[in-house]
């Protein structure tokens, strides 16, 4: 059996999936383009199949989005171009417009073996706020997290790593592996 690769041209996704893992994972940094859509699953789902048809072997990907529920789930997937744009301070400014500033927080995880695609999603609650901490990368300045009221930068990667979205997602990844007995 082929060993799984995990797609990524980001260190640090790769170096919080492995922490949280507790493993180190076969990685190919390959440069998948990225259709532009809200829902962070057709993304994933497009990346995992130009993955495989380089490399020939059963692959993952993942890509998170943040969702401002004051707009209708925008920017989603094009978090990542909002936040190169205009960066962290000038997310909050735009979301400051708002009285509702509640958020939640996508990661998905797409595997595809060259037959089967499956997702899986993890996510978490929160709000936008002034940009705080110093921890992380992205938007982690300017997500606090509901479930203990910091933002993702203010906290230890290892307080990250207990509650992320990206967790919950690699966990529900890992079982799927387990159950059908694929090399991790």
């Amino acid at each position: 059996m082929e060993e799984l690769v995990y797609v990524t041209s980001n260190l640090n996704k790769l170096n919080e999936s492995e922490k949280i893992l507790e493993m180190k994972l076969k990685h190919a940094d390959i440069d998948a383009p990225e259709i532009q859509a809200i829902n962070v699953s057709e993304v994933v789902k497009e990346k995992a199949i130009y993955s495989y048809n380089i490399l020939k072997k059963p692959v993952f990907v993942d890509d998170s989005g943040l969702y401002f529920n004051s707009m209708k789930g925008f920017p989603g997937a094009l978090i990542k171009w909002l936040f190169k744009s205009v960066g962290n301070e000038g997310i909050f400014n735009i979301i400051n417009n708002f009285k509702n500033k509640s958020a939640y927080a996508e990661v998905v995880i797409g595997y595809y073996n060259g037959i089967n695609f499956e997702s899986f999603s993890g996510k978490i609650d929160g709000e936008i706020v002034k940009p705080a901490g110093t921890n992380g990368f992205g938007w982690d300045a300017i997500f606090k997290v509901n479930e203990n009221g910091k933002t993702f930068a203010q906290m230890t990667s290892e307080e990250k790593n207990l509650i992320s979205m990206r967790k919950i997602a690699l966990i529900k990844f890992k079982d799927f592996l387990n159950k059908k007995n694929i090399n991790q």
